[in-house]
């Protein structure tokens, strides 16, 4: 059924044929990472950023990447292909005919979902192969896709400014939920499945009740943003109950989840927010920020929420500018990843990239920040369960193992690498480490 509320204005279509996605997946508790790029799929051990299987080719460039069954079990997918593999020993078991520019495995691991630029979803059944497919399910393209924690309920969400509620066993669309005026990009679920949180570029964020006792969820202006920046900078805090959201003018704003009111807005940074992280505490929350008014000046800085927001520290010989910012899972070390320079769109893939690490605690720089050569300008991180070491993403379609505490390259994604790689000689030659 459709919910009444505010008519919905279709937003422009996007155009993702030149975007690349990169997607990590750990397991045993962080010490595997694997990740699909430049058509193969490549397994590490970690710290040590030894390759457990060969490269194995995969039918697709770039691609999305899920452990299940216990990390026995690899999912890769692309735009227009799946695979299955034995995480063990790299083999493809299976390969379906079928995938999307965004994507998601069931808690379960049996189902997944796939959205494309076309608007259209489909649900694959990965152990019998049969796919449901729904056209034209949203106008220009879906953006987001992902399932409830039960599992029962798939969500899409699509450049049309609507969020589609799906029902699991029978592919049908029993929910939509119609609000936002512009791309809803950004989802986010309670643990408990109760409430689901859509952010848009027009820089709202509704919360809707999933358990369907209002008819329409409630509204709020999440930030003041520029929506020309495409910036979607949200963090839920670890106990769900606190949803922070960064401005294009440095301010950040806290909401409390269950009843949508604001807590705090505080200017956080000086020029745009470009990312949002909790600590593991919940009360302190680190803000990532780009001042490009006169020249390129980043900003790195951790606030204490409680009582009221206040700058506990600013971490200190950091990079020019941020793309990717976070706390550890245990709060101990924040990474970063940023451009060595600006560079122009086109330029973007072909440019070097940036990681660094600090103590959360001191905020000081526990190494010089680590230069990753070409490979494109590094856009997205992900830290490992345990330690230091973090997968970034480049924008050219890499994807590199690095230690940042320590200024350590552990791993290269490309097929330049593959062979120091396998033969576990690691490129640590740091004309990498840029000197400030």
């Amino acid at each position: 059924m459709s919910c009444s509320g505010p008519e919905s204005i279709q937003a422009p279509s996007y155009d993702w044929a030149n975007f690349v996605v990169n997607n990590f997946a750990f397991a045993d508790g962080g010490r595997r990472l694997a990740v699909a790029v430049s058509g193969y799929l490549l397994q590490w051990a970690l710290p040590q950023g030894r390759m457990v299987t060969a490269p194995v080719a995969v039918p697709f460039s770039d691609g999305l990447v899920f452990y299940t069954d216990g990390g026995r079990r690899l999912v890769a997918a692309g735009r227009q292909r799946t695979s299955v593999l034995d995480a063990r020993t790299g083999r493809v078991v299976r390969t379906y005919a079928v995938g999307g520019l965004v994507a998601a495995l069931s808690p379960d691991g049996t189902t997944m979902v796939f959205g494309d630029a076309a608007g259209s979803v489909r649900f694959l059944d990965l152990a019998t192969g049969v796919v449901t497919q729904s056209t034209s399910a949203h106008q220009g393209g879906v953006r987001a896709v992902g399932f409830t924690p039960d599992g029962k309920t798939v969500i899409t969400s699509g450049n049309d400014g609507r969020t589609l509620l799906w029902d699991v066993a029978t592919h049908q669309v029993v929910r939509t939920f119609a609000g936002h005026a512009g791309v809803v990009s950004v989802q986010a679920i309670s643990a408990d499945g109760s409430t689901l949180y859509t952010g848009s570029v027009d820089g709202t964020a509704i919360g809707w009740d999933m358990r369907g006792t209002r008819s329409f969820g409630t509204t709020f202006r999440a930030a003041a943003s520029n929506p020309a920046a495409g910036s979607a900078n949200v963090a839920l805090s670890p106990d769900g109950a606190t949803l922070a959201v960064g401005a294009t003018d440095g301010t950040v704003n806290l909401w409390d989840v269950r009843s949508q009111r604001k807590i705090a807005s505080f200017r956080a940074v000086p020029g745009a927010v470009a990312a949002v992280s909790f600590g593991a505490d919940g009360q302190s929350l680190l803000v990532a920020g780009d001042n490009i008014a006169k020249s390129v000046h980043g900003y790195l800085r951790i606030w204490r929420l409680r009582p009221r927001p206040r700058l506990l520290r600013e971490l200190q010989g950091g990079l020019p500018g941020y793309t990717w910012a976070s706390f550890s899972p245990d709060g101990k070390t924040v990474a970063a990843t940023g451009p060595l320079t600006l560079a122009g769109l086109a330029a973007q893939a072909r440019a070097d990239g940036l990681v660094a690490e600090w103590n959360a605690s001191t905020g000081r720089l526990l190494a010089r920040p680590t230069l990753l050569r070409t490979g494109g300008e590094a856009v997205d991180g992900a830290f490992a369960a345990r330690g230091t070491t973090v997968a970034v993403a480049q924008f050219g379609n890499k994807a590199t193992v690095v230690d940042p505490a320590v200024g350590k390259i552990l791993a290269r994604s490309g097929r330049s690498s593959y062979r120091a790689t396998r033969t576990g000689r690691f490129a640590d030659a740091l004309s990498g480490v840029i000197r400030y």
